[in-house]
């Protein structure tokens, strides 16, 4: 087994920002000049066409958000462009008692997943006196919050997607997680129980990947405080769920695992899966991008054979996304349109994809108009959650990006453009939780025993909060 160590020297070579190579800082200063330009005729434009819509506060939000993307990408220039070159690549390095430590950390994931799904029940039993069934049932009420996606997994587990009725438009939830439940029904006849076997499973292996991969990024220590924090990190109270978080975890870390041992193919078919979870899975494809160019740079520059590299990035790109082709044909199969999920997203939830940081504005505005209405709950459940994990996650992946390689970084900020661009977002924190370069980052910051504790406090108490507001039945998706 082995651990794997971020290097800016690959093969004796000075990296050119080191060897004060003129070429690179003008390559540095020109993409940041376009990226700064780019980024403010957006702006001036989507101020324009907005004018009429656009509140004092919901400007000031979206422009701050806009501002601290451009930064977090400003910052990243310099990386990704060393990656690129071939100067900033991940070495794999050997480490003993790597296979004990994976098993530990699992059993240590099996713990803390147990302990989490009591604390669940025990808190919904609370909240709920007149409750009256049995142990298993409180277990399954509990955790299947019926205004989440869990019905339609559930759904689509046992009747498959269909062309009429209300249930076609299931077919906007991906297939993985129900095709998973179809196969274990026959066995458990009870597709509640069959999801949480399959999500129990890929959460202690993503857990124990997490360690893995991070291991020589962030050091033993934090590595093992990274496998931990990814099941305490708020959104992570949907692992303990039947949805689709504990699978795209465990896809997205095997990536990057497979990435950085430069097996772009195998980092592929954990792509295509992510992407058969999730839609959000083939953006892991920017990733074996930016690393499998460079590492073809880097054996051209030092002479060595790159005929069969390139081809096994030009294929590992295309494997990358048969995961969501699969998906497409299966929307074609079942209502002849490959792409009659949009409609569906666009008709009944009013979901397409817009610009990330006008999710600013409108989250300001519903903010404004609940209050005369007296939902105040759905304002701190659901509205200032969402605000805090998008400039957060942001700040702290811009904190730490020099720590991380910029395979996750490229990665991140595709996701968080795509992820945070919809235009009825209710589900951002549990989206950003579970990406592995927030986990790394978080984890980052355990460099002392006082902010380790600080980190695992703060993480402790946002879960228990975000736990009990998904028990009382408000506004956590």
């Amino acid at each position: 087994m082995s651990f794997f160590r971020l290097t800016d020297k690959t093969a004796g070579t000075k990296p050119a920002e080191e060897a004060g190579s003129t070429g690179f800082r003008r390559a540095v200063r020109i993409i940041r000049t376009v990226l700064i330009c780019f980024v403010a005729a957006l702006y001036v434009f989507y101020f324009i066409t907005n004018l009429r819509a656009m509140s004092i506060g919901g400007g000031i939000l979206s422009a701050s958000l806009l501002a601290l993307f451009t930064f977090a990408a400003y910052k990243a220039v310099p990386l990704v462009l060393k990656t690129l070159i071939g100067e900033r690549l991940c070495s794999f390095v050997p480490v003993a008692n790597a296979r004990r430590d994976f098993s530990r950390i699992m059993l240590a994931a099996l713990a803390i997943h147990i302990v989490t799904t009591i604390l669940g029940m025990v808190i919904y039993r609370v909240f709920t006196p007149d409750f009256s069934g049995n142990l298993f049932e409180l277990w399954e009420t509990s955790w299947s919050k019926h205004n989440t996606d869990v019905p339609h997994y559930i759904n689509i587990a046992e009747n498959w997607y269909v062309n009429d009725g209300k249930d076609r438009l299931l077919i906007v939830f991906y297939p993985m997680l129900p095709l998973l439940m179809r196969i274990l029904n026959p066995v458990f006849h009870n597709s509640f129980v069959s999801a949480q076997i399959i999500n129990t499973i890929a959460t202690c292996l993503a857990s124990g990947t997490a360690y893995l991969t991070l291991y020589g990024i962030l050091g033993k220590k934090r590595s093992v405080h990274a496998a931990l924090l990814s099941l305490l990190l708020p959104g992570a109270i949907f692992l303990n769920s039947p949805m689709t978080e504990p699978l795209f975890m465990l896809f997205c870390f095997c990536a990057f695992y497979c990435l950085q041992k430069h097996k772009f193919i195998l980092s592929a078919v954990f792509t295509a899966l992510a992407g058969f979870t999730r839609s959000l899975g083939v953006v892991l494809a920017a990733a074996i991008f930016i690393e499998g160019v460079g590492t073809v740079v880097r054996n051209i520059r030092d002479g060595k054979k790159y005929g069969k590299q390139i081809i096994a990035v030009a294929a590992a790109l295309v494997i990358s996304t048969l995961g969501t082709v699969a998906y497409l044909l299966i929307n074609y199969n079942v209502s002849g349109d490959f792409f009659v999920f949009m409609e569906y997203e666009k008709l009944n939830w009013d979901q397409q994809l817009g610009l990330f940081f006008d999710t600013m504005r409108y989250i300001w505005d519903w903010c404004v108009n609940a209050i005369p209405n007296g939902n105040i709950s759905v304002i701190y459940s659901l509205w200032i959650p969402t605000v805090l994990i998008a400039f957060a996650s942001l700040a702290l992946i811009t904190d730490r990006m020099r720590e991380l390689p910029s395979a996750y970084i490229v990665f991140f900020l595709a996701y968080y453009v795509l992820a945070m661009g919809c235009t009825w977002l209710l589900s951002a924190v549990r989206y950003l939780c579970a990406t592995l370069p927030l986990t790394a980052s978080v984890a980052a910051l355990c460099t002392t025993k006082k902010k380790t504790q600080a980190v695992y406090g703060c993480t402790c108490v946002l879960y228990v909060a975000f736990l009990c507001m998904y028990m009382l039945r408000l506004s956590i998706f």
